[in-house]
């Protein structure tokens, strides 16, 4: 049976009742689901941008982290560059140096401390670490350099190849002793030569090699007889770069062979007029003085005076050192242990046999007298620095070896060998006093000397060694002899350093240090 039409328009509006009866059911749910995309996307977007964040973050500092540890290393390279300018043989083991504050490189700051960790013989090892600043972030690295040693030796002071070297470039050095000079002569100033002949500069030999010396750098002036040299004996050389003048009109320097009359009075092998760069060596009293414990010798016998106070101020006033009782006494570097191995110097006398013993630096603060009786010998090697004066009176004598005590008082039987033993007196004369140095009386002092101001020399007192000093003064009976390399500790002397020259990073020491820092 067919449908009818009506039938079939209620079917589809039943259907289309149905339809939206179930939309109905379903209103808001497409705004849920927008909801959820957003909310969706929305997550996403801020994982992305968190992801973004936090790798731009862990980059920057990355790159932090990386200029810090450049900038540590750049701590190192200035470090090394410090280092290489230092002796390292001078420092001890333990010692530490430092940048001294932070500097800036590249945006950032280091600072950096070398620690010597190894003194060896040879060669020496300084740990150095850096630490870098970039931002909030250090790093710190550390590396090992090596320091090799050797040994430097400095020469003597040509100075002390003379008998007399007389430093003060004004003034006239007098020449006008009872007896010839036999010694080599350097004089800065002036050298005047009066009298009769027995006031000639002369070889001391009339047979075999030569060994006198002039140097002027001023003027030479004879004033009457002297000669330098003779026909017979001429010396080994003269240099006079100023002009020579007898009896006060100007001569030709050197008087070649055939002794013309226009020539001075100077017979030499050979002659020139070119100046030299000797000059007198500098006395380090301050550093000296500073080196010892001169107030707290410590004595095994008797006891000796080296100084009253701590103050260099010549506190001693006048002493001896060939006192009527015996001492033995040994001062010790400053500031270090009274042990074996810290000792400056020692000096020792024997009053029963008038022995007198001498080794490395001595300082007294006081006035060096050689009074009438103070007669000995003596043995060593040693530097005895005056703070003050040295003056001899009456007969008094200190002989060096193998030279003994003479059958009468101020004399010395036997020449003296320098290379035997030897002592320097160096006269600091701290007061400017004139003389410095005064030979008076009956008197041989078989010692080198150096002088602050005037040495003088006359009677038949004299010096044997050679002399070094401002102005000079030399009548009497001179009689000196050369020691051309002095012990050590006296002015101008010979020097032997321990140097050291910068190596290589040492392999397998380079390392970058926990955050905590190295160890």
């Amino acid at each position: 049976m067919a449908v009818q039409p009506a039938s079939r328009r209620a079917v589809a509006q039943r259907a289309l009742r149905a339809v939206a009866a179930r939309l109905a059911l379903e209103q808001g749910v497409a705004l849920v689901l927008a909801l959820l995309v957003v909310a969706a996307l929305s997550v996403t977007a801020a994982g992305l941008a968190l992801l973004v964040t936090s790798n731009e973050h862990a980059f920057g500092r990355d790159r932090q982290e990386e200029r810090a540890f450049n900038v540590a290393e750049a701590g190192i390279s200035n470090a090394v560059a410090n280092l290489s300018q230092l002796n390292s043989a001078s420092y001890a083991q333990g010692a530490t140096v430092s940048s001294g504050g932070t500097y800036s490189v590249g945006g950032g700051s280091y600072s950096w401390t070398a620690t010597k960790t190894l003194n060896g013989a040879a060669s020496d090892a300084w740990t150095i670490t850096a630490t870098g600043a970039q931002g909030p972030v250090t790093r710190q690295v550390s590396v090992q350099v090596a320091a090799a040693k050797s040994n430097v030796t400095k020469p003597a002071s040509g100075a002390w190849a003379f008998g007399i070297f007389v430093g003060n470039p004004s003034g006239c050095t007098d020449v006008g002793g009872s007896v010839a000079l036999t010694l080599s002569v350097f004089v800065l100033g002036d050298l005047c030569m009066n009298g009769s002949a027995v006031n000639s500069i002369l070889e001391p030999n009339s047979t075999g090699p030569k060994s006198v010396d002039l140097y002027v750098k001023g003027n030479l002036y004879v004033g009457n007889t002297p000669t330098v040299g003779t026909t017979a004996r001429r010396i080994r050389s003269a240099t006079i770069v100023g002009g020579c003048f007898l009896k006060g009109v100007a001569k030709i320097c050197n008087n070649p062979p055939g002794n013309p009359g226009n020539a001075s009075h100077v017979y030499a092998d050979t002659y020139s007029n070119v100046p030299l760069t000797i000059s007198k060596p500098s006395a380090d009293a301050v550093g000296t003085y500073a080196s010892g414990d001169w107030k707290n010798p410590v004595c095994s016998t008797g006891s000796f005076t080296f100084d009253n106070d701590t103050t260099r101020n010549t506190s001693v006033g006048d002493f001896t050192v060939m006192t009527g009782s015996s001492y033995n006494c040994t001062v010790y570097k400053a500031g270090l242990p009274h042990v074996s191995g810290n000792e400056l110097g020692t000096l020792a006398w024997n009053a029963a046999t008038k022995q007198l013993t001498i080794s490395g630096v001595i300082y007294v603060d006081g006035n060096l007298k050689f009074n009438g009786g103070d007669n000995g010998a003596y043995t060593g090697f040693g530097a005895l620095w005056v703070n003050g004066t040295v003056s001899t009176n009456g007969n008094s004598a200190l002989c060096g070896p193998p030279s003994v005590l003479g059958a009468s008082q101020g004399t010395c039987s036997g020449t003296w060998d320098g290379s035997v033993g030897a002592v320097t007196i160096t006269a600091v004369n701290a007061n400017n006093s004139s003389p410095g140095w005064q030979m008076n009386g009956t008197a041989e002092i078989d010692a080198a000397a150096y002088v602050n101001g005037l040495f003088s020399e006359s009677g038949t007192a004299f010096v044997t060694g050679p002399v070094i000093t401002d102005s000079a003064s030399l009548t009497g009976t001179p009689k000196h002899t050369d020691v051309t390399n002095p012990p050590p500790g006296t002015p101008g002397a010979s020097e032997t350093s321990v140097v050291s020259t910068w190596g290589h990073v040492i392999k397998g020491t380079w390392r970058q240090c926990p955050v905590s820092g190295c160890p």
